[in-house]
């Protein structure tokens, strides 16, 4: 049997898992998809459903693109059944899946050692997201905890929050992080530049050191900006679709 990416000897204490749910929208059918979403919301929430989500809506590249995401505690609880959605099928197969182009699902664990140790809130709108393969995980995250290490040190907290995959294609992303903003406007914000922090901290012969470290580990790597997507999703304390 051929082994994960990540095994559950490597998740991290308090780690939960994230699913993240793409889906790739038929040109034209942008409209259509929203309102079958709406319909499942209405009816997901009319059946007592418990289960609470995040949609995001990608700003670049190719079509239009939707990320649902949503939290798990553990493995355990993807054998509950959930009946309000069980019960909501139909919406979703007349409304929803005929104007899906493709859905690709990722499976991950966050990584708490690793992230910023604020809680998730609603004032969050955008995120920009960044994504690795690599060749050299322990490498890799040798150099990404020696940064973290300097930015609890010189900001007391670290920027983004990271996660690493479970599974998935010889294609997929090994690890990945989302930096959080409350609008685009907080993305003007002028802050240090991680490596400056690093070379101040370090010296510029070890900023060097680490960085080359960085990238001889990675792959591929990529970057996307999502914004919130507040009436296709299902906030805590949400008690009624939105209108």
């Amino acid at each position: 049997m051929a082994m994960s990416k990540v095994s559950n000897a490597q998740r991290q204490e308090g780690s939960v898992l994230l699913t993240s749910t793409e889906f790739t929208i038929k040109p034209g059918h942008d409209t259509k998809f929203r309102e079958g979403v709406k319909a499942w919301k209405a009816c997901y929430i009319e059946n007592g459903g418990t289960q609470n989500w995040h949609m995001w809506s990608r700003l670049q590249g190719v079509g239009n693109v939707y990320s649902l995401t949503s939290f798990s505690p553990n493995w355990a609880d993807f054998d509950e059944v959930d009946e309000a959605g069980r019960n909501c099928r139909d919406i979703s197969r007349e409304l929803i899946n005929p104007h899906v182009e493709s859905i690709k699902r990722l499976v991950s664990y966050t990584m708490p050692s690793n992230s910023n140790s604020n809680p998730w809130t609603p004032e969050i709108k955008v995120v920009s997201t960044t994504y690795w393969t690599v060749n050299n995980s322990v490498k890799f995250m040798e150099a990404i905890n020696e940064v973290h290490n300097v930015l609890k040190e010189k900001e007391g907290n670290i920027r983004s929050y990271w996660y690493n995959t479970v599974g998935g294609g010889p294609d997929d992303v090994h690890y990945w992080l989302a930096t959080p903003y409350k609008n685009f406007a907080q993305m003007d914000e002028v802050v240090p530049g991680v490596w400056t922090l690093v070379e101040s901290a370090k010296g510029k012969r070890n900023s060097d050191k680490i960085r080359d470290t960085l990238r001889e580990s990675i792959d591929k790597q990529w970057s996307y900006i999502f914004t919130f997507v507040e009436d296709l999703s299902r906030i805590p304390g949400e008690d009624t679709a939105s209108e």
